[in-house]
């Protein structure tokens, strides 16, 4: 349960239109853009002049280390840092009643909470990560209906609808626990992920595209899936994340030899990027061996 609701946050942000400063928007923005460049000396230059002192700066570095975390780059320091940047957050917004909050407030309690149950999740800590899962939901609740008036909604209000009209179809055994929350439709869920896929904001937009290639990758609408890959890596080429779902979906719809060049290409990029310590990363490309692999054996049995 907790794997299904934290997939639906993985790689939310927080991006410049929650910090009120100029400057520190501008920093925040900065280290967003170095992080999907996979630039770590540059974004961990950012890191070093970054302020301590808002709950989306602190939002910004915990997506930092989550990006370093879902890179391969899992050593103990990056979980750390990541839960204190993210416990930092929660201290810095006001312990008001949510009628209380204004939309930047609202949408940051939204990611705090999402980001802290994703990281539960990842450790299977399934019973901590139901917690702040709730809290997660409750403050979604009073969001929705206001994407209008506040942009960055519609990327937290289209997942919610996407996935809660759908989880019940494909997880039969999650209904007794769906029929407790806010009901959700999956037309409105895709309108407002292609609405914010075409916002002016590169970060909203970014995490909408990611999204939307994640859905039609699973619907198996692969043609789609690839549209909004490509979308992505016209913002960020060197993304290996991004670069290994590009091989994905080129081998689900195209198969082995035209997915070849994508896997080579991931290879080599992969090769330029270190982790923790100065050791080579080969987890893409690990990952997308495997999918290699499987797609062999699918193949062979049909």
């Amino acid at each position: 349960m907790l794997k299904l609701i934290s997939l639906l946050f993985s790689f939310l942000i927080v991006t410049s239109v929650i910090a009120q400063d100029v400057r520190d928007r501008e920093t925040i923005e900065e280290l967003y853009h170095a992080t999907l460049h996979y630039n770590s000396a540059r974004a961990d230059s950012i890191l070093k002049k970054m302020s301590n002192g808002s709950a989306a700066a602190s939002l910004a570095k915990a997506n930092y280390y989550w990006w370093r975390i879902v890179s391969g780059d899992r050593v103990t320091e990056n979980s750390k840092r990541y839960s204190e940047c993210v416990d930092a957050a929660l201290k810095q917004l006001p312990a008001s009643k949510v009628s209380g909050l204004t939309h930047e407030e609202l949408y940051s309690y939204i990611i705090a909470y999402a980001y802290k149950a994703r990281l539960e999740g990842l450790s299977k800590n399934y019973i901590r990560g139901m917690v702040h899962i709730n809290n997660c939901v409750n403050y979604i609740e009073a969001s929705l209906g206001k994407e209008e008036k506040f942009p960055l909604f519609t990327l937290t209000s289209g997942l919610y609808h996407y996935y809660i009209s759908t989880a019940g179809k494909t997880h039969p055994y999650l209904l007794p626990y769906l029929i407790f929350l806010p009901g959700g439709d999956e037309a409105t869920g895709l309108k407002f992920l292609s609405s914010a896929a075409q916002n002016r904001d590169i970060a909203l937009s970014t995490e909408a595209n990611y999204f939307l290639m994640k859905i039609y990758l699973e619907k198996n609408e692969l043609e789609k899936a690839l549209k909004h890959c490509k979308s992505l890596l016209a913002v960020y080429p060197e993304n290996l994340l991004y670069m290994y779902y590009h091989f994905k979906v080129i081998l689900e719809w195209k198969g082995e030899e035209e997915a070849r060049p994508s896997l080579i290409r991931l290879k080599h990029a992969e090769a330029a990027h270190t982790l923790s310590g100065g050791k080579q990363s080969s987890y893409f490309y690990s990952l997308a061996k495997d999918d290699l692999k499987s797609h062999s054996i699918t193949k062979r049995s049909n």
